[in-house]
């Protein structure tokens, strides 16, 4: 993952770059009030790591983007985790 970010500081215009891995994606939900779930992408890269904080409109509107240039993307990988409220399966004796 590659993040260029441009900040305005003292009316100058400074360029940040950031290259790093996609450690995990954490999503908030809250089921009251359905337009204020949030989602954190955590990356980490050899001198920075940072998080990127999404909200339900711009996650929605990623995902259009991406429908639409599907054709574009030749490959990804879906990592499952399991959560410590998750069910271990029980061994055989």
């Amino acid at each position: 993952m590659e993040l260029k970010i441009k900040k305005l500081i003292n009316e100058k215009l400074i360029r940040v770059e950031a290259k790093g891995e996609v450690k995990e994606i954490l999503i908030q939900e809250d089921f009251l009030n359905q337009n204020s779930n949030k989602f954190s992408i955590c990356f980490r890269g050899q001198n920075q790591s940072g998080i990127i904080e999404l909200n339900s409109e711009e996650i929605n509107s990623l995902y259009e983007e991406i429908k639409r240039n599907k054709e574009l993307i030749k490959g990804g990988k879906i990592i499952f985790f399991e959560t410590e409220t998750s069910e271990k399966p029980k061994k055989k004796k």
